[in-house]
């Protein structure tokens, strides 16, 4: 099947496009273009067993314009409540440059692709650190950004969301627990909130870069 990636690119910095499909290989791609939005394409199995090609997945294209709102974001310097505005900050530091990238992935196995920001590894962050999740309501199609609000609304400089390996989110601050530890959350039945766990899961921090 063909696999549209699309790449997020400004005159700022050169932003790489991470697809991460939990069924087949990632692919890293990057650009010196400036202030666009492209496409390209990559190949994955053309094969299919009959569950998978049964499965009806959602159309991605809703996200189209939280992706153009991160671009105009920071090209422009300009942000607003539905977007972290740390993208912008880290986009214009002149001592602490940080590239914003983003990915598909079914993080919770529902058969609907999030949308993942996050600032590449680099000067500033080892790993890949999440700045904001959405997703896709089956029913309607709306998107809903899931790091919102007065806790997970904080993320990308004190605050971390590391994505576990049982498909659950370690939250914890700069002087908390490591990936965990800290408050827990998971995903809710219908998969379009985050729920704050009781107890500590134990997962090991999954690897974004796979």
């Amino acid at each position: 099947m063909k696999k549209k990636i699309l790449l997020l690119v400004t005159g700022l910095s050169s932003l790489a496009l991470l697809v991460a499909c939990s069924n087949q290989s990632n692919h890293l791609s990057q650009t010196n273009s400036a202030s666009s939005v492209e496409q390209s394409q990559s190949d994955g199995s053309e094969s299919e067993d009959s569950s998978s090609s049964e499965e009806k997945k959602v159309d991605t294209s809703a996200y189209d314009d939280i992706i153009r709102k991160y671009q105009t974001a920071v090209a422009d310097n300009q942000t607003d409540a539905s977007i972290n505005p740390l993208v912008v900050t880290y986009a214009r530091s002149q001592t602490n440059p940080a590239s914003t990238v983003y990915a598909y992935y079914d993080m919770d196995c529902n058969g609907v692709d999030e949308l993942v920001f996050a600032f590449k590894p680099g000067n500033v962050f080892k790993d890949y650190m999440i700045t904001d999740i959405y997703t896709i309501s089956k029913d309607d199609g709306q998107v809903i950004r899931l790091t919102d609000g007065l806790q997970l609304g904080m993320l990308g400089e004190r605050m971390t969301l590391a994505y576990l390996k049982d498909k659950t989110f370690s939250y914890y601050g700069s002087v908390g627990a490591t990936a965990g530890g800290g408050s827990v959350y998971h995903f809710n039945n219908d998969g379009l909130s985050l729920v704050k766990n009781d107890s500590d899961s134990g997962a090991e921090k999954a690897d974004l870069s796979s």
